[in-house]
């Protein structure tokens, strides 16, 4: 008989410790599993729609102007919004690769340690196992990247409009 079959008010603590680490490791998964569909769905919205905004409307108003089609300035306006969305397109890419790389390691960690019984040991450390692996992601390359296709995104939104403003100066003669 182990100590803690010995000791009725152990054995409770001990469930009810359990239980709470399973709540916790349930709450993690759900919350992976969001940052995945997230990523997939509401991560990019803003950039995509002031790049792909910018690009629409500068080409509808080149498209109405025949005087600034000649200033060569705002097709790299154009450009700007063009290359843009490449970036934000790309962005979406590498997060939906950093969220299902945890998600599918998340998840093929702890699918075995549901078929046994309740380890407080082996559950802690799945739990570091997954705490180094979101170190892992947020301290490397993924996550500069994305830093890089996201902010780089934003710039190429603002060069546009810097470009397409100084496109304008330029054919007033300003």
């Amino acid at each position: 008989m182990s100590q803690n079959e010995n000791n009725p008010n152990q054995v409770i603590a001990d469930a009810d410790y359990a239980k709470r680490r399973i709540a916790h490791i349930d709450y993690r998964w759900k919350e992976l599993y969001s940052l995945r569909e997230q990523s997939l769905a509401f991560g990019i919205k803003y950039l995509f729609l002031t790049n792909s905004g910018g690009a629409v409307s500068y080409l509808a108003f080149l498209g109405t102007s025949v005087e600034m089609r000649d200033v060569s300035l705002n097709f790299f306006a154009l450009g700007a919004f063009v290359l843009g969305l490449i970036f934000i397109g790309l962005y979406q890419a590498v997060q939906f690769q950093i969220a299902d790389y945890l998600f599918e390691h998340y998840t093929a960690d702890f699918k075995p340690f549901f078929t046994k019984p309740f380890d407080h040991a082996e559950c802690t450390r799945l739990m570091e196992r997954d705490d180094d692996r979101m170190n892992h992601v947020a301290n490397h390359w993924p996550n500069y990247i994305s830093y890089f296709l996201a902010y780089g995104s934003l710039g190429l939104f603002i060069l546009g409009c810097g470009l397409a403003g100084c496109g304008l100066l330029l054919r007033n003669g300003l």
